[in-house]
């Protein structure tokens, strides 16, 4: 390589780096205002709960304050669609679960895209499932719940939080139960 060719080179990387260092030092620091974290459902619920846990430390981590909004409603797709309309400069969050991507599949009018309109920033928690009965019901296994099911002359009736919930998307039917 020759001398002409090296300097070129170092020429153009130093050119790089002082539009890359410029460039940076035009955007403002982030987070430059209150993040908003748009949690989809009811006040009091466990996705509050749970974002409510972390809102003050991570305000405090970030230099910000951090705004809690509940936007229940339609399974969560008012909050989220709300989330996929704003400003997209990182200061909107939505606090999902779940119901996030089952819920456009169930409503064709969710108003927003799980895939083409979020960025999934970081995993919060994770809840597991627990299925209970009836201390009658005679099953103590899931293969002997699913049998006891299946056998039932009658619709076996189960509780749920709401459409795109684990429970509703999972329900337990029976003939001519829910599904």
């Amino acid at each position: 390589m020759t001398n002409h060719l090296r300097a070129l080179i170092a020429g153009f990387a130093a050119s790089m780096a002082l539009a890359c260092s410029l460039a940076q030092a035009q955007q403002p620091a982030f987070p430059n205002k209150p993040l908003r974290i748009v949690v989809p459902y009811a006040a009091g619920g466990l996705s509050d709960i749970q974002v409510r846990a972390i809102a003050e430390p991570l305000g405090k981590l970030l230099g910000q304050p951090v705004v809690v909004d509940n936007k229940p409603g339609a399974s969560g797709a008012i909050g989220t669609q709300a989330v996929a309309t704003a400003a997209p400069d990182g200061h909107t969050l939505v606090f999902a679960n779940n119901g996030f991507v089952m819920t456009p599949h169930l409503n064709r009018n969710a108003g927003y895209d799980a895939l083409r309109d979020f960025t999934p920033v970081s995993r919060v928690s994770s809840t597991p499932m627990v299925l209970l009965v009836n201390n009658d019901v005679p099953a103590s296994t899931m293969t002997e719940f699913i049998d006891y099911i299946r056998y039932q002359r009658a619709p076996v009736e189960y509780g749920s939080v709401g459409t795109a919930s684990m429970a509703h998307e999972h329900g337990a039917a029976g003939p001519g139960g829910p599904a």
